[in-house]
């Protein structure tokens, strides 16, 4: 076998040592190996080649070591004819250091121009991926590629920063920069993006856009505002507000369309928003006239002007009132509550309550309808004195006029001043005067319709004849309960004929002693009868009907429940109503009572006198009966004999029964 240092060919029997610039490093070898580049072995049969030493050249095989002066960026070549080495300008790609050493290809992350001594590192921002490569690549925009860079590397920048200039890459984590407000940087290589509509970045270096909330909608890129009243947010992350259904509202913020707009009412406050806003038709109801329906107004809360008012705070139905009672309310929420509480209604003025204002807090006072308010009653002895007087006055005025009948000179005047009336006829006249007073003084509350102030007032002078006690002596409100106020009304004429009747027969008897009691005398007191009962009887009657004449108000618009109050006591219901106490149910024996004793019996009786006198004034002859009934037939001719009952049925129908028609 063949030592180191030598080789042997297949079928040799010696070995044969390796020549000088080659070695065999191994036993057995078949063939010797020239000594590589930069080694020289100057002996047969070695082993191993040696270094050639700094400034010295060894080219492949070489048996000794040369002389090389080659300078930077050249390099040797021994490949000429004579073995001396030629130097060479180093190729690109590749660097030379000079003397005697080989020229070396450029690494990656380096590179080299012709004639350069050594490769060139790739500065930051540049890249060489390949060997012998003769210049460095830029980095892309949003790599990072540090000195030396053979490879494109991602850029490391944290969530909420960027490469900051886009003409150069990054160098450093310094060189990141914090995003604008709104926009978002994600970090790593991504540049800022700008947040998307309904989005927001409120600050510096966010990595993420913000969503705005429900209620508010991104009016920029950097804040989210409030919607506006009448709009609505229902969702995050909007651009805009989207406005209401007709007619629902919003207040600034809302999520929904809960409300009612300017000039509707929301019928009922505890209705499902979900629903209000789905059927806006249904809940939200245009403002009534005369009412105050700014945006977010419930029917509880509606706002009622001056001079208006309504039953409760669960109707939209409202009424004018005809005093300056009615304060309206401003909105603020009214509640239901009984009329005896003492406390003021929210639409009234201090002291008045109930419908129409028209009910006094205190309960001595009473609601003047001329003075439009309630003023305090009068004392009971007062209100006793003019009773009293009242009546008195009227027996006075009717016992001078029987004395007068009984004096001489009497007679004369009588005869005078009967030619007078009878050529003026002044009976007559008066009744009518009488008649259109008493049905005029009604006008307003059963047809609506108001005189002048201006003529009314010179009718006023006609309250005396038609003996209408509370009109003209004592407020009805201050006598005390509707029940003895019908009493009062319905038997104090009776009381006036008595007190008249006794004053005649007393001042006959002081007269004329003998004939204190003749039948002349019994038709003087039938006469003065019948006229107290003529000009009492349509206001007596009017005052029976009107405890069952009532006005109904609506209560409660989702039940269509309504509540009716007696026009003679406002602060009487007529039904059980919804709130207030029932107290005219036990009224109806006093109204069929006093019905059946004055709107028919007073007429009847009426009708029968006049028929008992039938003959006697048919034929003209003069009788007690005849005289006394004279008022009601003289006016007319013999076949109108009954004409002023019918006409007194006409007036009880107008001032009584039509308001019940």
């Amino acid at each position: 076998d063949a030592s180191p240092g030598h080789f042997a060919t297949t079928g040799s029997t010696q070995q044969t040592a390796c020549a000088k610039g080659s070695f065999a490093a191994k036993a057995r070898s078949e063939a010797c190996e020239l000594c590589a580049p930069g080694y020289f072995q100057s002996a047969p049969g070695q082993a191993a080649c040696f270094r050639c030493a700094p400034g010295k050249l060894c080219p492949q095989g070489s048996t000794r070591e040369l002389d090389a002066q080659c300078s930077p960026g050249t390099y040797v070549n021994v490949t000429d004819a004579d073995g001396d080495p030629d130097c060479l300008d180093c190729p690109a790609g590749s660097s030379c250091a000079g003397g005697g050493a080989a020229l070396a290809v450029c690494s990656p992350g380096t590179a080299a121009k012709p004639a350069q001594g050594q490769c060139t590192v790739c500065g930051v921002g540049t890249y060489q991926p390949d060997s012998g490569a003769t210049g460095c690549l830029e980095c892309e925009l949003g790599t990072f590629c540090p000195k030396g860079s053979s490879a494109q590397l991602p850029a490391t920048c944290p969530a909420g920063f960027y490469i900051g200039n886009a003409s150069t890459t990054l160098e450093s984590l310094d060189d990141c920069v914090g995003c604008t407000p709104g926009s978002f940087c994600a970090g790593g290589a991504a540049q800022p993006t700008a947040c998307a509509p309904g989005s927001i970045a409120p600050s510096a270096n966010m990595s993420a856009c913000e969503l705005c909330p429900i209620g508010r909608f991104a009016a920029s890129t950097t804040a989210c505002e409030e919607c506006e009243a009448g709009t609505y947010a229902a969702s995050e992350g909007l651009s805009q507000c989207t406005p209401c259904p007709y007619p629902t509202g919003s207040k600034s913020s809302d999520v929904t369309c809960s409300i009612c707009k300017e000039g509707f009412y929301l019928r009922d406050a505890s209705a499902d928003s979900d629903d209000i806003f789905e059927n806006p038709t249904k809940h939200c109801k245009a403002c009534p006239p005369n009412a105050n329906c700014s945006a977010g107004t419930a029917l509880q809360t509606l706002g009622v002007d001056a001079g208006y008012w309504r039953a409760s705070g669960a109707t939209s139905e409202l009424y004018r009132c005809d005093s300056e009672t009615c304060s309206g309310s401003s909105g603020q929420p009214s509640r239901r509550r009984r009329l005896t509480d003492g406390d003021d209604d929210p639409y009234c003025t201090a002291g008045h309550t109930g419908p129409l204002c028209e009910v006094c807090v205190a309960d001595s006072d009473y609601f003047s309808s001329a003075e439009g308010r309630c003023v305090a009653c009068p004392s009971t002895a007062r209100s006793a004195g003019v009773f009293v007087g009242f009546v008195i006055l009227i027996a006075v005025l009717a016992a001078a006029y029987a004395g007068l009948r009984r004096l001489p000179f009497s007679r004369r005047l009588r005869r005078r001043v009967t030619r007078i009336e009878s050529a003026v006829g002044l009976q007559p006249k008066f009744k009518v005067l009488v008649s259109f007073y008493q049905v005029s003084s009604i006008l307003g509350l059963v047809y609506g319709v108001r005189l002048d102030e201006h003529f009314t007032r010179w009718l006023d002078v006609l309250k005396l004849f038609s003996l209408d006690l509370f009109g003209v002596a004592i407020p009805g409100s201050c006598i005390g309960a509707m029940s003895t106020r019908l009493l009062v009304a319905g038997l104090w004429p009776y009381a006036a004929v008595a007190f008249v009747s006794l004053a005649i027969v007393a001042v006959v008897a002081v007269l004329n002693n003998k004939q204190a009691l003749d039948r002349q005398l019994l038709g003087r007191l039938l006469y003065w009868a019948i006229l107290i009962f003529y000009l009492v009887l349509p206001s007596v009657s009017r005052s029976i009907f009107s405890v069952r004449l009532c006005e109904s108000f609506g209560y409660d618009d989702a039940t269509g429940q309504r509540i009716s109050y007696l026009l003679a006591d406002l602060s009487l219901t007529c039904d059980a109503g919804p709130t207030w106490d029932d107290e005219t149910s036990g009224l109806a024996p006093y109204f069929w009572a006093f019905f059946a004793l004055w709107p028919v019996l007073v007429p009847l009786g009426f009708l029968a006198l006049l028929l008992r006198a039938r003959k006697p004034v048919a034929a003209q002859r003069a009788t007690p009966l005849s005289r006394a009934t004279s008022f009601l037939w003289r006016d007319y001719s013999s076949g109108f004999l009954f004409w002023e009952v019918l006409d007194l049925v006409r007036k009880i129908f107008l001032t009584s029964m039509v308001p019940f028609i």
